[in-house]
């Protein structure tokens, strides 16, 4: 469908139109060389007419999953349209956010990663400026509501999109509604994600949710981290301004309630042995001053409830 509806107004191409070359495709007991004969025909007309044929595939981890041979048709097509790029043909293959890397076949692709993109402050106002509410009222993005709203989606524009699409009439309720239902979203899809993963790999997010909480830099494998919750960023490392570090944190807010509340006492655990790591090295008085309010405060804020028991000596 995507071939006649791209090739469709062109006419002849080799001597058939785009529907008769797909007809001869399907009625072929010869499929896959029909098929490179039409794609050979079609290649050669998009240079001679100096267009731009360019190709989309969604998505890169069911294209090569496993049960996928890359190098037999049809998947083969991909390589075979792809070493032509230099004859107007483009491919763009997606990935999901935890695709971990790419295949030997995607090596040396020109890669883009457009999910850690956040707003700044002129693009949510671009945002509120053109997004107003049903009743026709623009939001000013330096009002508490807008800030407010900005703060619980972390500037994420999809974030932005799903809360502006709350019901609600006004931001308030809306950003209410966001954090309510975007909680529950955010912890399904992650156990799922979870139910997916072998020991090691739990450990390892179990570990990335304790690095979170501390506000530490990312692990050195991170083969476990849910990439749809979890966003790095790169910052100026302390006392090294030359280098940087890498720091997990939530994708936002919301993500973090759902890390936390998911993985509840599981990750205890593995909050005391990072704290306890922190701690053992040689880092600043500081640094280990605010480890240790974080490591108090997640405790806390996991627990939920406490006990105390106060001695008085007489």
């Amino acid at each position: 469908m995507e071939l006649v509806m791209t090739f469709f107004d062109e006419g002849e191409i080799g001597g058939k139109t785009i529907i008769q070359w797909c007809d001869a495709v399907a009625g072929s007991d010869k499929e896959e060389k029909i098929m490179m004969m039409m794609m050979e025909e079609l290649i050669r007309h998009v240079k001679e007419k100096e267009l731009q044929w360019v190709i989309i595939c969604d998505q890169h981890n069911a294209l090569y999953a496993r049960s996928v041979v890359v190098q037999e048709f049809p998947f083969n097509l991909i390589q075979y349209l792809s070493a032509r790029s230099d004859w107007n043909v483009k491919i763009i293959i997606s990935a999901s956010a935890n695709n971990e890397d790419y295949p030997t076949e995607m090596r040396g692709w020109l890669t883009r990663d457009i999910a850690p993109h956040k707003f700044d402050d002129n693009e949510f106002a671009t945002w509120c400026n053109n997004f107003k509410l049903k009743s026709g009222e623009k939001v000013d993005p330096q009002s508490d509501e807008a800030i407010d709203a900005l703060y619980w989606t972390g500037g994420v524009p999809y974030e932005l999109s799903l809360l502006w699409d709350q019901p609600a009439a006004s931001v308030v309720n809306k950003t209410r509604e966001y954090r309510s239902n975007r909680v529950g979203e955010m912890v399904d899809s992650h156990g799922k994600f979870c139910c997916k993963l072998v020991s090691e790999e739990m450990l390892i997010l179990k570990e990335c949710v304790a690095r979170m909480a501390l506000g530490l830099t990312r692990p050195a494998i991170s083969v476990g981290m849910d990439r749809e919750l979890f966003d790095i960023i790169r910052q100026p490392k302390e006392g090294h301004p030359n280098e940087v570090d890498e720091l997990i944190v939530a994708l936002n807010p919301v993500a973090r309630l759902a890390l936390i509340g998911y993985h509840g006492q599981g990750f205890l655990t593995s909050l005391g042995l990072v704290t306890e790591l922190v701690l053992k090295r040689d880092y600043t008085q500081d640094v280990k001053s605010r480890i240790t309010q974080k490591y108090l405060l997640t405790t806390m804020e996991v627990v939920k409830k406490f006990s105390f028991k106060h001695t008085t000596k007489i």
